[in-house]
């Protein structure tokens, strides 16, 4: 079990201009704000790829993923999550929030609760010209508030191809 305040990953906390390969976790994670199951924020240039997490994750704030809480100007390429995920804002089964950044080849599964806005099967808020491609999620989503998605609970100035959604949304 890891348990912090900001900033909280099971492999690392932050990544900068840095990259995460053939790599998995397991196991607990708690923490605030940006959480997630293999680094907390993920930013400038850094890439996550064939990586995966088997976790649960809770965050009693914003920004909380399964791969990672915060995902800024960077890539996921074929990386999974199978979770189990309590937040708040931004919540989302592989990334609470992507921006100006790509997922490719990614899925998860399992559960995302969300008890604020922003909650997505896949990633909870999609903003600043992301891209979403060829990616999935079965997960089941649990959302009480606004912006509840299968796949994504916000997309603002991004575009999501080929990617689908199977889980249950209830919101």
């Amino acid at each position: 079990n890891i348990t912090g305040k900001d900033i909280v990953g099971s492999l690392i906390g932050s990544m900068s201009n840095s990259s995460i390969k053939n790599s998995f976790t397991s196991g607990n994670i708690y923490g605030i704000d940006n959480i997630g199951g293999l680094v907390g924020y993920t930013s400038t240039k850094s890439l996550i790829s064939t990586s995966s997490s088997n976790i649960s994750v809770t965050g009693t704030g914003s920004y909380i993923g399964g791969v990672t809480g915060y995902l800024f100007d960077s890539s996921i390429f074929n990386s999974s999550s199978s979770i189990s995920i309590y937040g708040v804002h931004m919540v989302g089964g592989l990334v609470g929030r992507s921006q100006t950044s790509l997922i490719v080849f990614s899925s998860s599964k399992g559960n995302v609760h969300g008890t604020g806005n922003r909650v997505g099967g896949l990633v909870g808020s999609s903003v600043s010209n992301s891209i979403i491609s060829n990616s999935s999620s079965s997960s089941s989503v649990n959302g009480t508030n606004s912006y509840i998605g299968g796949l994504v609970g916000e997309s603002y100035e991004s575009s999501v191809s080929n990617s689908y959604s199977t889980g249950n949304v209830f919101g």
